[in-house]
């Protein structure tokens, strides 16, 4: 899948960041800043005002390519623009931010140290308060920048801000498909580990986001814990998409960064369990598994949903504080605004970035699969509730209070 990072969203070339608040080269920035100051109206080359902007065309219609600069979103700021694209990162990277305090991350996270997870008598039995403490502390942070660095001092749409920060989620060195190893054993121990990891980058993803970040520190942690579990449905499935492609019938399913399953065969297992104990397992839980890979992969690899779509299902499930308890009313204010502000910016990637005339039939989809991401909690809440009834198997990252189900 081509990702609308990887080429200048005016003229298809290279690019080199994001200039006056969209992805461009630098030969597009230069020519729309050239244009502001000159201050000069361009005449159509041919009169259609319809030219082709893309690169291989000799002396491109000054027209169309400034018309374009500006139906994509291109917005010049005085105070903030005046810097030559020369004079930025080069390689696509961003300009790093000038937020108040920022804390830029890598791509990729520094080593985790987290106790042994150990299975006794049917219980995943570990010291998760370390696992906890860092979440916590992430969530108590400051905001965060992700690389490439985006310039706070303009404008870039909300959705390109959380597809930067995603790449917490979704790091470059993740296994590509011919690299991911099948398991017909899921080891349970390895699979809360993964969980665990994913959660911290999950956490660090939030705190890229300004509005989050801003937000109290219990409400922080609140609409976090509500909304965390879902995300490991959302993203899981992008990526099997991702990497073993759109073909509705490949059973494959990647649970963990360097693995995946035939999701119609394989089984959780322990060294540590019974064989019945080991049914029992899998009786609860896989349906849960096939359950995300028809309501959620399937739906996804029907639409070939974009990473901008995604960031729209993030959004809205981050920030859908509908039930969550105790929360100020200015968060909540906060969670409103910031869904209208997705939404809208949607509507830009729809018309301007995907060129549909129409896309409620699309939009219906996708906003179908925030309510299959509901069912899903209900159905893990009710299955864990029930191995933690009958004995089955009870995990501290379940508990209640701590990710909300």
């Amino acid at each position: 899948m081509v990702l609308d990072e990887d080429k200048c969203l005016v003229c298809g070339s290279p690019p080199h960041g994001v200039h006056f608040g969209v992805y461009s080269c630098r030969a597009c920035a230069a020519f729309f800043r050239r244009t502001i100051a000159i201050g000069k109206p361009y005449s159509c080359k041919r009169g259609t005002k319809s030219c082709g902007v893309y690169k291989g065309v000799k002396n491109i219609c000054r027209f169309c390519r400034y018309q374009k600069c500006k139906r994509i979103g291109m917005v010049f700021n005085e105070e903030s623009d005046l810097q030559s694209p020369s004079t930025s990162t080069n390689n696509g990277a961003l300009q790093k931010p000038s937020v108040e305090s920022p804390e830029p991350v890598a791509d990729t996270m520094s080593p985790i140290t987290l106790p042994e997870i150990v299975i006794s008598n049917n219980k995943i039995d570990y010291d998760y308060q370390p696992f906890v403490k860092i979440v916590t502390e992430t969530l108590y942070g400051n905001l965060l920048n992700p690389k490439p660095y985006l310039d706070s001092k303009i404008s870039v749409s909300p959705l390109s801000r959380l597809l930067a920060a995603y790449r917490f989620l979704d790091p470059e060195n993740f296994c590509t498909v011919s690299e991911l190893e099948p398991k017909e054993k899921v080891d349970l121990k390895i699979l809360i580990r993964e969980l665990e990891l994913f959660l911290i980058r999950a956490a660090r993803f939030a705190m890229c986001n300004k509005e989050f970040a801003e937000l109290l520190n219990a409400d922080k942690f609140q609409v976090f814990r509500h909304s965390a579990m879902i995300l490991v449905y959302i993203v899981r499935p992008f990526w099997t998409m991702q990497r073993c492609g759109p073909n509705v019938d490949d059973r494959r399913f990647v649970m963990g960064e360097s693995w995946y399953v035939d999701i119609d065969n394989f089984d959780y297992s322990t060294s540590e369990w019974t064989a019945k104990s080991t049914n029992d397992m899998n009786a609860l839980f896989k349906p849960f598994s096939q359950m995300i890979h028809k309501n959620v992969l399937t739906p996804m690899r029907e639409l070939r949903v974009t990473e901008k779509e995604l960031m729209f299902l993030i959004a809205h499930t981050l920030w859908n504080v509908k039930g969550v308890p105790g929360l100020s009313e200015q968060t909540v204010q906060v969670a409103e605004r910031y869904i209208d502000e997705v939404t809208t910016d949607l509507h830009a990637y729809y018309t301007f970035e995907m060129r549909m005339d129409s896309y409620a039939v699309r939009l219906t989809k996708l906003v179908k699969l925030l309510a299959n991401f509901q069912d899903l909690r209900k159905f893990q809440k009710e299955a864990t509730d029930a191995a933690h009834m009958f004995e089955i198997l009870k995990c501290h990252l379940f508990i209640p209070g701590l990710f909300d189900q």
